[in-house]
């Protein structure tokens, strides 16, 4: 093979991983609370400082009666891809919805959690079994 080959089958290859580019999450588990108590039907979600790739969303995750989650990126539970980290927390009102309770109504947490610009949240993801210190929200 040429050199001007080579060099083009080098820059195809590597156009096509850049773009399939791997995300490998790390499991992560933590907790939400408010006065003590812990806060069900949460959505905490992970907002990176350094993007993710193209049709990557957010790690998110979802609190269970006991105020815990664990972050979900590509499948159910698979954690996050290991870097910094904003962290926003929304818990809306319930309402019916036909025969179902779905979380829209209005949020029952102070805004400033619901925005990565404003969420005093932050969390660093390593590339192993993540335990998330304990997030406190204040009315």
């Amino acid at each position: 093979m040429t050199t001007i080959v080579r060099s083009a089958v080098l820059l195809v290859c590597l156009a096509g991983c850049a773009r399939t580019a791997r995300v490998v999450p790390h499991p992560v588990r933590g907790m939400v609370e408010r006065s003590g108590a812990p806060v069900a039907d949460a959505t905490v979600i992970f907002h990176p400082d350094a993007p993710l790739p193209d049709g990557i969303h957010n790690p998110i995750g979802i609190t269970d009666a006991s105020g815990n989650f664990d972050l979900t990126t590509l499948q159910q539970g698979d954690g996050a891809p290991a870097g910094e980290y904003r962290v926003t927390i929304e818990l809306h009102a319930k309402r019916l919805a036909g025969e179902e309770h779905v979380r829209d109504g209005p949020h029952l947490l102070p805004e400033k959690y619901a925005r990565p610009s404003t969420t005093p949240f932050r969390a660093s993801v390593k590339p192993e079994a993540n335990a998330i210190p304990k997030f406190v929200v204040h009315r």
